[in-house]
């Protein structure tokens, strides 16, 4: 495949990434620092109701952004699909994946510089050498090992997977990955919910 076909998938998971993690972190946020975040927690919802209702504009705006960037993408590359299905796995399962990130990121926070926290320290670095922009195969065997380690690579090489039929690691770790971490994060955020973790005064 081209270059651009190869790096296009990595592009769009970005900012799939970016836009769900800093719709839901920095909207919550928001909430918690004007108080208004109390009125969902005296509501009669419950704590996954809530956080399913923050995390739905999060998921969409990550869509949207993911859609956009694919839609530039056709102008400038041939783009194939290799399986819809993958394809949308892995977009709904980033999506909510970092949109429960922000929500427990939001809940941590006291202000606007920890809330950057990790998105510059930690996304951002985790992105970038996440298999964007080359295969891991073109890696020394030292730093080929260690990618292994990141977990945003097999988020990228399952969804590359998706459009050109070819991963770097086997598709059913990516799968099994960003199926734990989905979960892992919502029931974080249900717990800090629960116990209302920087919520109640």
């Amino acid at each position: 495949v081209s270059y651009l076909q190869f790096i296009l998938p990595g592009l769009l998971m970005m900012g799939v990434i970016m836009s769900a993690y800093s719709n839901t972190s920095f909207s919550l946020y928001i909430a918690k620092f004007q108080g208004s975040i109390q009125e969902l927690m005296v509501s009669p919802m419950s704590y996954w109701e809530i956080i399913f209702a923050i995390t739905i504009g999060g998921v969409f705006r990550g869509m949207l952004v993911g859609l956009g960037i694919l839609v530039v993408g056709i102008l400038f590359a041939h783009v194939t699909i290799h399986s819809i299905f993958i394809l949308l796995f892995f977009i709904l399962m980033v999506s909510l994946l970092f949109s429960f990130a922000g929500i427990a990121t939001a809940l941590w926070g006291n202000n606007f510089d920890q809330m950057n926290v990790f998105a510059t320290f930690l996304i951002t670095p985790l992105t970038y050498l996440g298999g964007v922009f080359y295969s891991i195969t073109m890696l020394p065997p030292f730093w080929a090992t260690l990618a292994r380690f990141n977990p945003i690579l097999y988020m990228v090489d399952g969804f590359r997977y998706g459009f050109i039929g070819v991963t770097d690691v086997p598709l059913r770790y990516s799968l099994i990955l960003v199926l734990v971490l989905t979960l892992f994060f919502f029931f974080l955020c249900v717990h800090m919910f629960r116990i209302g973790y920087k919520l109640r005064t």
